[in-house]
């Protein structure tokens, strides 16, 4: 046999092989002599792999077993040179004869190599080694990642760091000095331990800008280690009130106010007094007194008298209050009172006329009158009678003169806020029904009675106060009624309300009333309270009266800078009227509009008393070429119309235009006459601008021949188109006398 002195192969730090002598006490442990029939296999570390960084200060090393190897030896060492000689290693050493791997503790973790050898023997006692070397990670202490100086620090941060490396367990210390976090308790102001790594900061940190110190503990391998940090608190400033603004002078008696969240406030406290002595004392406040979560609150019954108001606002940081103290001037708000009638008066008119100053700004006012107060307060707001104005007066109407009390409320509108004042009238007693012409007279109209022909005539006027600036509208009358239909409210709301209407937008407005019991037809009998729109056999009634108002009333009552323009309108009876006029003054009328009316001139008027319906307007109207009544389905429909009484003209050169307004579904003028009075008018040279026809909205045949909200808008803007294109047929007239007592 062949002896040999092995010589083993070394492998480096980066696994390379290079021979070495075995001597020394190794040579005792592993020095064979043996004949090799066969060559020796090595073992490969598999696990940390070398070069590697080993996980942590416990580490299994593993490799792959040797063929025919009975024992492994694993020594680790700080330096190469360790693991060549005794004691073989410093760090530990392993014998290992059943299987392939072990495990090593408390590492070091401190940046440096880590050297290891690997010993294995076969049953003969052949002995050889690798070498290796791994890398090691430094421990390192947590550290704050947020927030970190120079932010504030407050009650309520989350406080956040990095695991660090090698750390099992943190401990974060909060003190008001640097002693505080140095010594046992270790804090004075906040502590916390565990594995987490972030912590919320309870109420406790102080908000007055002073410093406060946290220290942050780490723990590796059972020591403590720290670091320490310094921020500032945060100067918690109480919240600002920016609206109500500073300075303006408050002029609602309910207010919003509305603050700013001030440096984190969780509560707010708003007291608001008369005087600051109340600010100071239970209850606070003697105006209001509230708390709430969020950034404003609404006040209620402020005194608006003149003077200034207290208010303080607190706000709440973790149960430490603070405060700001605000004055506010109001305005002195003063609701429009009662000038007339005396309430040392008794009432004794169904209709009254009321008026007030305008108290202290007002834009609008409410006027509410009842029974008993109670029934004041809300909507309607009276029993009575309740109405809006923007001026200051009002006629009210349905006053029960039964000899009790009536309240009445004023309100006025003040910065968009209702203020009130009330009152309390004494009543007459009076039985007699209402009078409407007392009514019309209260509300400013002006009643005019003059003897034209031997006949009594009448009429309404009310001016704009100032100049016509857009001229005056004739308004006519149906049949059975009277001229107080166009002012008296009691009679006909919408009608009053047109005239109303016009005069606010610059007309004067001259309301007629027509004869009664004067008319009559062609057999005598007498047609009631009626204009004279269809007659042929006597002298017309009504044309004198319209001759006198256009050439006398009208330019004596008209004012410097007024237009001359004159409209004429009229619903049934007096619709029939209106055409009649336009076409009869064709060279004085600007524009005219019959509403509900036919044609005159091809109208028959019968008025036996035991037809129609209407004791006050006997008979009826039919048709002259149909002999049907007006009424009646497709009453006025014709291919020709050789029974027209001739039509009134003055020839002008231009006539006058003209729009009619009706419903389709009227039930006293068929629309079928309103359609023949159309093309009879373009027939005879009048311009037609198109009609209003209203329809659709399911109302019975009686009440569509009435008058509709529809037509005060719609007859307003055609006036005042046509006067504003100058479209007139005017021509100059001597003015006649003056009426009576103008």
């Amino acid at each position: 046999m062949k002896h040999l002195a092995i010589t083993l192969l070394k492998k480096g730090a980066a696994g390379g092989r290079s021979r070495v002598d075995v001597n020394g006490s190794l040579r005792l442990l592993l020095l064979v002599l043996l004949v090799l029939p066969w060559s020796i296999a090595s073992a490969g570390m598999k696990s940390p792999v070398p070069g590697s960084t080993l996980p942590g200060p416990s580490v299994v090393f593993k490799w792959d077993p040797v063929p025919n190897a009975t024992k492994y030896y694993l020594a680790l060492g700080t330096t190469p040179d360790i693991l060549s000689k005794a004691p073989w290693a410093n760090l530990g050493f392993r014998a290992v004869t059943a299987g392939t791997s072990t495990e090593f503790v408390g590492l070091p973790r401190d940046g440096k190599l880590v050297y290891g050898r690997l010993w294995y023997a076969n049953a003969s006692g052949t002995l050889g080694f690798e070498d290796y070397s791994w890398k090691t990670e430094v421990d390192v202490p947590a550290t704050l990642i947020s927030p970190l100086p120079p932010k504030t620090i407050s009650s309520g941060a989350v406080l956040t760091w990095n695991p660090g490396r090698g750390v099992t367990k943190y401990m974060l210390m909060v003190g008001s000095s640097p002693q505080a976090v140095s010594a046992p308790p270790w804090a004075d102001l906040f502590s916390w331990s565990g594995t987490a790594t972030s912590v919320l900061i309870p109420p406790g940190i102080p908000t007055d800008g002073s410093t406060v110190y946290v220290r942050l503990w780490s723990q590796i391998l059972g020591v403590w280690r720290y670091e320490t940090y310094t921020f500032q608190t945060e100067a918690q400033a109480a919240a600002h009130i920016n609206q109500p603004q500073a300075g303006v002078p408050i002029g609602n008696s309910s207010i919003e106010f509305q603050w700013d969240g001030g440096s984190g406030a969780s509560q707010y406290w708003l007291a608001v007094a008369t005087n600051a002595g109340a600010l100071q004392a239970l209850p606070l406040g003697d105006i209001f007194v509230g708390s709430t979560t969020k950034n404003s609150l609404t006040v209620y019954n402020i005194p608006l008298g003149g003077k200034d108001i207290h208010v303080r606002l607190w706000s709440n940081f973790n149960g430490n209050w603070l405060f700001k103290d605000y004055q506010f001037p109001t305005q002195q708000v003063v609701p429009a009172a009662l000038l007339s009638p005396s309430p040392t008066e008794a009432l004794g008119k169904h209709a009254q006329k009321f008026t007030w100053n305008r108290g202290s700004g007002a834009t609008e006012y409410l006027f509410g009158m009842a029974t008993d107060p109670a029934l004041l307060p809300d909507d309607p707001y009276g029993d009575i009678f309740t109405a809006s104005t923007t001026d200051n007066t009002i006629v009210a109407t349905g006053l029960p003169l039964d000899g009790k009390d009536v309240h009445v409320r004023l309100w006025s509108l003040i910065n968009n806020e209702w203020f009130y004042r009330d009152s309390v009238f004494h009543t007459a007693v009076n039985n007699n029904p209402p009078d409407l012409l007392q009514e019309c007279t209260e509300r400013d109209w002006r009643h005019v009675t003059v003897d034209i022909g031997g006949h009594k005539r009448q009429l309404l006027a009310k001016g704009t106060g100032g100049a016509w600036t857009r001229g005056v509208i004739i308004a006519l009358h149906g049949g059975g009624r009277d001229f107080t239909n166009w002012c008296a409210e009691s009679a006909s709301l919408l009608q009053s309300q047109f005239t109303g209407d016009a005069i606010k937008q610059g007309y004067a407005v001259i309301a007629l009333d027509s004869t009664d019991n004067t008319l009559v037809d062609d057999r005598g009998q007498n047609c009631g309270k009626r204009f004279d729109a269809a007659s042929e056999i006597q002298d017309n009634i009504d044309l004198p009266f319209l001759n006198w108002i256009l050439d006398g009333f009208i330019p004596s009552q008209r004012p410097p800078d007024s237009s001359e323009n004159v409209f004429v309108t009229g619903i049934s009876n007096g619709g029939y009227m209106a055409t009649r006029i336009g076409t009869y003054f064709d060279d004085r009328i600007t524009a005219f509009v019959p509403v509900a009316a036919g044609d005159p001139y091809g109208t028959l008027l019968n008025c036996d008393e035991t037809i129609g319906t209407r004791p006050e307007a006997p008979g009826m109207f039919t048709d002259r070429e149909t002999g049907l009544n007006i009424s009646d389905a497709d009453a006025c429909v014709s291919p020709s119309y050789p029974n027209e009484m001739a039509w009134d003209t003055t020839s002008p050169v231009t006539k006058p235009p003209f729009m009619l307004a009706y419903h389709a579904d009227d039930g006293v003028v068929n629309s079928s006459c309103m359609e023949k009075l159309n093309a009879q008018l373009v027939d005879h040279g009048y311009l037609d601008t198109g009609a209003l026809v209203l329809g659709g909205d399911g109302l019975d045949p009686e009440t569509a021949h009435f008058w509709r909200p529809e037509y005060n808008t719609a007859i307003i803007d055609f006036f005042n188109n046509v006067g504003q294109t100058g479209q007139t047929a005017q021509t100059e007239q001597a003015a006649g006398p003056a009426p009576p007592g103008c």
